[in-house]
């Protein structure tokens, strides 16, 4: 096989490319891989404008940016208040009606997650959201946004605006996501489970370890209400401002708190402590009460959710996140043995599966289920054989989406809750003509509909003050705590089964239709109570540790399935006899310590509430604890972890879709302040608790049917009554808005960057990046440069616009750059000389995906290339540098001018899953075709075929095999050269000599470098054709690595591999004369290899790789293996 010995000097500006053509990742992908944002909507877009904000929507759902516009403008003053700080600016909100919608934003560039529930992109704070079925979540969304926004205006207010920002985006995701979640939310049932959890199961990391995952949001939120309680919640601001300007968490909590960070982590343990372990011998844990189904620990499923027993109790359907994907699994309950049944999140079919909100029901004859899934972008419930293990029919639903179906007695009718443009409501579909008929047509959130046994009614929770199904625009929009209804399907009547100030979800009929089952949040824990339909108060069932979720009863009405968290994951947990009632509770479950101090203290901001001190805590005996009066906290109704996604440029910081209301967060009355000096101590809290709860009864409760105010969404023209005077002293600050008009895209700034430099080698030069948009992100314009003053004719410059409104995305690009190297100099002077290389062009893209997982690629343009020996000696070159006097007085002399029209189409498939550094499991493939015509002598004619195909897939949590082929071959006068071998962005790769100044400019500009071939030197092989195939066991090698001296470090999840590669490069053989054609393939001895092992560690910002390959050739493996070193991840 041709050996290539070359060597190439190029300057920086490479790098640059790649961070401004970073800015419209997502646009492209070309000559790679990587998943599809896909438009499936192209709707029009309007505008309204409030004191403070300006709020973009969909057109037909101006009723949601209202609210979005009202509830900004009451979180805003919240937040201000806070912090003593003012908005100095507009923000501008963008709201999408539903989940899909929003994942196709283009604000910023790649994919969104299922359990991203909004992002706030700092570069120019803009604030995105979903409406997802609840108002109540959405105004925790955005005051969480918010709270992300007015973070970036407080840290770049004033001068150096780009080192703030870095500094904001290199805090502890806990300092700001914790934040956000304490001021929208203050404490919530949610966090507290999730740290009762981890307190409880030992696995609370330290505050300077909380910079992923759930505990970024809940860990840091329990955090800040430590801070609070323990040194007052004024001090929180001040620590804020004191980060800004020491620009270290640590310093700031000295200079604050006058703690170190150490201390504080020792003292927010101890304060858990006293919380929580006291109800470890009050309460039992899941596993405790039923019989676990799933260990996620186990298997490495974070969630198993939306588990639903088959009518004989026989098998349970339900989703699980084991592989890495949101799957369906059909498990013998008898057994434990479990089938995968639905591959979802890799197929067009099943995009989704809704895995926050998942939706699955077996027909009354077990023999099919219902599921709804995202499908090519629309919404689809599937009747799913299960006999068959096929799909038997589907049905495409006009609606922003579909949750949790519940399947008729009959057969006939499946139930369903969609959203369209703002309004969750419930549906029902009939399966034989196909109709979609409404059964609630307003504002309030249905959800977790169950068809009754006789199939005359469908029991939901909501969060109505009404039973009045069709809402009237005149009547203020005030939503209250869930409870349960029923809604008779024929005569649309609607009847009231609980009213309580907590939570009460996930009803559950009985065989006989007498009872129900149903999750309350009573006792500060999602427990299961039965209920009476015809009279009765609820009885608790259990008496749980962490909250129960999506509960189904069986047919027979012997098994109870449902999902709780546990251990730091969801499982699934089997009860049986759930009509057995507790045998220590026949009314009420006693209170957690946290609920049972929000009750307390619900007239005094939570912050200044004294702290539970488990030594002297007492559980109260049940006949003392009442029903509570105030609002209770909203929790979670979505077993999702948050996502995680805060990046540089720009940032996108998401919030946990998972929603709450009210909070324990409460504002102190006038006049009313606590004592300073006297704190209770937790018995006298305790004895208190009669006279307070009597209190409690005696005060008037809310009337269910007064008006909201504004504040709580009323439509801008509902009506009003009452004195202006009486108004102004009872009604908070009326929020205003401005008829909604059209928005006209508009370009502006979206982020600019200049770098500028001096040297004796090069003078003046620099780099500089400008990227624009509109606000929506659909057009977007990128500059990136690297010039030096001392000639235009040097400037290194990429241009490229692209538009992404539609399903077709297109652009177009221009492009110049010149490149030095070094070359020995063919003049017989035998001295290395300096040549240049000119390379110029412009093309047009176009991407169309048919899916998420796939797409068509196509490009063409005109590219020329201008080979110049500059005419300075190597002593020159180092004396002057190529921008010096000296190279400037010597005039070029040209050596090779060539062009091209490349056009070129692929084929791009990827469903692949990924682990901590590379693939897991899925596929990629990609196909492509180039061809370049050519019109005379100076252009290059060529056509060159390309194949790329991996295969991924895991065999144990932490293991996977990876195994992929390629290969290609190009002909014609100028056939495209392969360069195989070494690893790309290999650290000081082994190669040899200096280019020679007649290489054709078309084998340093036009070919293609393949890789890995570890047992090589860097592009060691080239020819116009070749093989490559590669095979590697991926495993997890260390969990984690601390190191204390001389630089304490920690490394997590360091990767392990094995590997073997083998590949060629070699010429097409047109003759049978082997000195004709002296670099063909003529046996198994011309491939080339190696074996070996590697290694890699995330190093935060880049992933260091190290391989260790012995090369096998001629039938002989080497004696020593050859080390490279490089930075990425593999194949």
């Amino acid at each position: 096989m041709k050996t290539a010995d070359r060597a190439c000097v190029s300057g920086g500006f490479f790098l640059c490319v790649a961070l401004g053509l970073a800015l419209v990742a997502g646009s492209a992908h070309a000559q790679g891989f990587g998943k599809n944002k896909v438009n499936y909507t192209q709707e029009d877009w309007r505008l309204i404008r409030s004191e403070h904000f300006d709020v973009y929507f969909p057109d037909g759902s101006v009723w949601l940016a209202e609210f979005t516009a009202r509830t900004a403008e009451d979180a805003l003053t919240q937040i201000e208040d806070s912090w003593d700080y003012r908005l100095d600016r507009k923000i501008p909100i963008i709201v999408y009606t539903s989940h899909n919608t929003f994942s196709e934003t283009n604000v910023i560039g790649g994919r969104i997650g299922e359990t991203t529930g909004g992002f706030t992109e700092f570069n120019r704070s803009r604030v995105v959201i979903p409406y997802e079925g609840s108002y109540a979540q959405m105004r925790h969304v955005i005051h969480h946004e918010l709270v992300h926004a007015l973070q970036y205006n407080l840290f770049t207010s004033g001068s150096f605006k780009t080192l703030a920002l870095s500094r904001l985006v290199s805090l502890p995701l806990w300092v700001v996501e914790g934040l956000a979640e304490y001021e929208s939310m203050g404490w919530d049932i949610e966090a507290d489970n999730v740290m009762r959890d981890a307190v409880i199961s030992d696995y609370v990391p330290s505050i300077d370890t909380m910079r992923y995952g759930v505990f970024a949001y809940k860990g840091g939120q329990s955090v800040y209400r430590f801070l609070a309680q323990t040194y007052g919640r004024e001090r929180i601001a001040e620590w804020l401002r004191s980060i800004k300007t020491t620009a270290s968490v640590e310093k700031s909590f000295r200079y604050v708190f006058d703690d170190t960070l150490e201390e504080i982590d020792s003292k927010w343990r101890t304060w858990l402590k006293k919380q929580y372990w006291p109800e470890i011998a009050e309460r039992k844990s899941p596993g405790e009460y039923a019989r676990p189904m799933t260990d996620h620990l186990e298997d490495g499923s974070y969630l198993n959710v939306g588990a639903r027993i088959s009518p004989d109790a026989s098998q349970m359907a339900y989703v699980s996140t084991k592989r890495g994907f949101a799957d369906v699994y059909l498990m013998d309950v008898a057994t434990g043995d479990s089938e995968r049944i639905i591959d979802g999140q890799q197929s067009p079919d099943f995009e989704s599966l809704f895995l926050l909100r998942p939706g699955l029901a077996w027909s009354p004859t077990g023999s099919h289920l219902a599921i709804v899934a995202k499908k090519h972008g629309k919404n689809a419930l599937f009747l799913f054989d299960v006999v068959e293990r096929e799909v038997e029919r589907e049905y495409l639903l006009d609606l922003d989406a579909v949750f949790t179906p519940t399947w008729s007695p009959d057969g006939d009718r499946v139930g369903i809750v969609g959203l369209w443009q703002g309004w969750s409501d419930l549906y029902v579909v009939t399966l034989e003509d196909e109709t979609l008929t409404r059964l609630t047509n307003d504002p309030y959130d249905e959800r977790d509909p169950d068809w009754s046994p006789n199939g005359s009614r469908l029991a939901f929770s909501s969060d109505r003050r009404t039973t009045e199904l069709e809402y009237d625009d005149s009547t203020p929009f005030d939503y209250g705590p869930y409870n349960l209804y029923t809604v008779d399907v024929d005569t649309r009547a609607v009847e009231q089964l609980t009213d309580h100030d907590a939570r009460d979800e996930y009803p559950a009929w009985s065989p006989d239709g007498r009872q129900m089952l149903f999750v309350s949040e009573r006792s500060g824990v999602g427990n299961m109570y039965l209920v009476d339909i015809e009279d009765g108060p609820p009885t608790p069932v259990t008496d749980s540790l962490t909250g129960a979720q999506q509960i189904d009863w069986s047919a027979g009405g012997s098994k109870v399935v449902f999902s709780a968290f546990q251990e730091g994951g969801y499982d699934l947990f089997l009860l049986d006899d759930p009509r057995a009632p507790l045998s220590d509770a026949d009314e009420e479950i006693a209170p957690t310590l946290t609920e049972l101090a929000r009750r307390m203290f619900a007239d005094v901001d939570e912050a200044d509430a004294p702290p539970v001190d488990a030594a002297e805590a007492v559980t109260p005996e049940a006949d003392v604890v009442a029903t509570p009066t105030e609002p209770e906290v909203d929790v979670v109704e979505t077993p999702a972890e948050p996502a995680v996604d805060v990046v540089d440029t720009p940032v996108e910081s998401s919030v946990d879709p998972a929603g709450s209301e009210s909070s324990d967060v409460v504002t102190r009355p006038t006049g009313q302040e606590p004592d300073a000096d006297v704190k209770p101590t937790w018995s006298s809290i305790v004895a208190s608790i009669p006279d307070r709860l009597s209190a409690l009864e005696d005060e008037p409760k809310d009337d269910p049917t007064a008006d909201a105010t504004d504040d709580e969404g009323a439509q801008p023209d509902a009506a009003t009554d009452g004195t202006e005077e009486s108004e102004a002293e009872t009604q908070p600050r009326r929020r205003k808005t401005t008829r909604p008009r059209e928005y006209k895209p508009k370009m502006t700034v979206e982020s600019f960057g200049v770098t500028t430099q001096v040297s004796s080698f090069l003078g003046f030069s620099g780099q500089a990046f400008l990227s624009m948009s509109d606000l929506l992100g659909n057009r977007r314009f990128v500059v990136v440069t690297d010039q030096s003053v001392s000639s235009v004719k040097n400037l290194n410059a990429i241009v490229q616009y692209v538009h992404l409104y539609n399903r077709l995305n297109y652009g177009i690009s221009a492009f110049h750059t010149r490149d030095f190297f070094l070359a020995n100099d063919r003049g017989g002077r035998n001295e290395v000389v300096l040549v240049a290389d000119r390379n110029l062009g412009f093309a047009g893209l176009a991407e169309y995906p048919f899916s998420q997982f796939a797409r068509l690629e196509m490009s063409a343009g005109f590219q020329r290339i201008e080979r110049d020996r500059v005419g300075v000696r190597i002593y020159d070159y180092y004396r002057a540098g190529p921008f010096g006097d000296t190279v400037r007085q010597v005039e070029e002399d040209a050596i090779d001018r060539k062009s091209m029209i490349p056009l070129e189409v692929a084929y791009v498939e990827d469903t692949v899953g990924y682990g901590a550094f590379a693939p897991v499991d899925g596929k990629r493939l990609r196909l492509g075709l180039t061809t370049s015509p050519g019109f005379g002598d100076g252009f290059l004619r060529y056509t060159t075929l390309k194949g790329d195909y991996r295969h991924y897939v895991p065999f144990a949590e932490t293991q996977s095999l990876a195994f992929r082929f390629s290969g290609g071959t190009s002909i014609g006068p100028n056939a495209q050269k392969f360069f195989l071998g070494g690893v790309q962005a290999e650290i000081s790769p082994r190669i040899s000599g200096v280019v020679d100044e007649a290489l054709r400019a078309d084998e340093i500009f036009f070919p293609s470098f393949e890789g890995p071939l570890r047992g090589a030197n860097l592009y060691e092989f080239v020819g116009d054709s070749f093989l490559l195939t590669n095979l590697e066991w991926r495993f997890r090698l260390i969990d984690k690595l601390a190191i204390g001296w001389p630089l304490p470090m920690t490394f997590r999840h360091i990767g392990g591999a094995l590997f073997a590669d083998v590949g060629a490069a070699f010429e097409i053989a047109d003759s049978d004369d082997p000195d004709a054609v002296p670099n063909r393939l003529d046996s198994l001895d011309d491939f080339v290899g190696g074996i070996g092992f590697g290694t890699q560690v995330h190093l935060g910002i880049f992933i260091l790789r190290m391989d260790a390959a012995w090369r096998m050739a001629n039938q002989r493996i080497a004696r020593q293996p050859r080390y490279y070193w490089s930075i990425g991840a593999g194949f």
